[in-house]
């Protein structure tokens, strides 16, 4: 499989320009309980540098720039994972509670992924042909933990061209 230098570019000098501020950022507060994950200020930084991958693979345009902003600002916007109550004891809510928890979590994410899709209607609408591939393989390999699309599996990704 072929990939652009160019996406591999970016994200190592991301990681040349931000890498050694990432242990910094993981670094839990005196006395505050273990963390399980990255810290909200390490999902911040990862966020910013996928925005950034995406927008510096794309090569914008001064004219394509407004409409990335505001795909950018969505991207922004979304949670980075859900919240997830604490257990005391080993205690766990019912599964009931728990599968309507999902529900609500998945309708909040769907709501979210609609409203990114308008927004990339009219920046898809200026690009090219060369970038919208781009847009489409820079997305989803930024993906965190493939939320924003399939993951690994026979064939290729929906849109994707098939390689051979």
């Amino acid at each position: 499989m072929k990939i652009s230098t160019k996406l591999l570019a970016v994200p190592a000098l991301a990681l040349a320009l931000g890498g050694a501020t990432l242990p910094a950022l993981a670094q839990e507060a005196p006395g505050a309980p273990p963390m399980h994950g990255p810290s909200p200020a390490v999902m911040e930084h990862l966020r910013e540098g996928r925005i950034a991958f995406i927008e510096k693979s794309l090569a914008l345009t001064p004219e394509q720039q407004p409409y990335w902003q505001k795909v950018a600002d969505l991207l922004r916007s979304e949670p980075m994972r859900p919240e997830r109550p604490a257990f005391k004891n080993g205690e766990h809510p019912e599964l009931s509670t728990m599968l309507a928890d999902r529900s609500q979590h998945m309708a909040a994410r769907a709501a979210a992924q609609a409203k990114l899709a308008e927004a990339l209607k009219p920046l898809e609408a200026s690009l090219s042909p060369e970038q919208k591939d781009t847009l489409r393989a820079a997305f989803f390999v930024s993906s965190p933990g493939g939320e924003h699309g399939p993951g690994p599996g026979p064939g290729p990704m929906p849109g994707m061209p098939e390689h051979g």
